[in-house]
């Protein structure tokens, strides 16, 4: 996922690890029983893979008591739809699940509102549209964490200072070449993996995506 604005003075993500991408914005929040509640957000991936959303609710009167209920009976969410600063559509379609609030400082432009709070949830993936209307993509990139890397080949690219190593997909009607490649700094990164027993991005599953739309499952 690619780095969007950040519209607040603080990256929220920081109190849960280190993000290798971040988005904020404002969206609506689809709990369990169909009611839904309008919030900001921050959300983002960080570099142990885990993916999170953070919400604050504000309001200008008096919260409706179905809304008091959810916040304190710990019931998940169903769906997420926003957008974020940078016009981009983000939704969640499933496992929502609670987790503890870290950020001590305010979510966004501070408000005067009657009630606000805040939740933060762990999500199985997130989606991000980046535009409204289909664009052939013409590469794909993965990042693969804990992987330590030994290239077998040279690339064709003049400007690559590393080897590479490849890796085929085939299915019975298809072959979809991909390579391997490390990230930069990636022995620093891949030593304190091993000496901190830590979870980090170490390399990348680089392709083309053929014209047909098609690749290898």
């Amino acid at each position: 996922m690619p780095n969007d604005e950040i519209a607040s003075e603080q990256n929220l993500l920081n109190d849960y690890g280190d993000p290798i991408a971040s988005y904020d914005g404002h969206g609506v929040l689809k709990l369990q029983d169909a009611q839904e509640v309008n919030c900001e957000f921050e959300a983002g991936q960080l570099r142990t893979g885990d993916v999170l959303l953070l919400c604050k609710f504000n309001f200008s009167a008096t919260p409706p008591l179905w809304l008091w209920d959810w916040l304190f009976s710990g019931l998940w969410a169903s769906r997420f739809e926003g957008r974020t600063l940078g016009g981009h559509k983000v939704f969640v379609d499933e496992h929502i699940m609670r987790t503890n609030y870290l950020p001590s400082g305010p979510v966004g432009r501070a408000r005067e509102t009657f009630f606000t709070a805040t939740e933060a949830f762990r999500l199985h993936e997130m989606h991000i549209l980046m535009a409204e209307h289909p664009i052939q993509a013409k590469s794909v990139r993965f990042g693969v964490t804990n992987f330590e890397f030994t290239g077998t080949e040279a690339p064709q690219a003049a400007n690559f200072s590393h080897r590479i190593l490849p890796l085929s997909l085939r299915s019975a009607s298809r072959r979809t070449d991909l390579q391997i490649i490390p990230v930069e700094q990636y022995s620093r990164i891949m030593k304190r993996v091993k000496t901190l027993k830590t979870i980090d991005v170490t390399c990348e599953v680089a392709g083309e995506i053929p014209k047909d739309d098609g690749v290898a499952r």
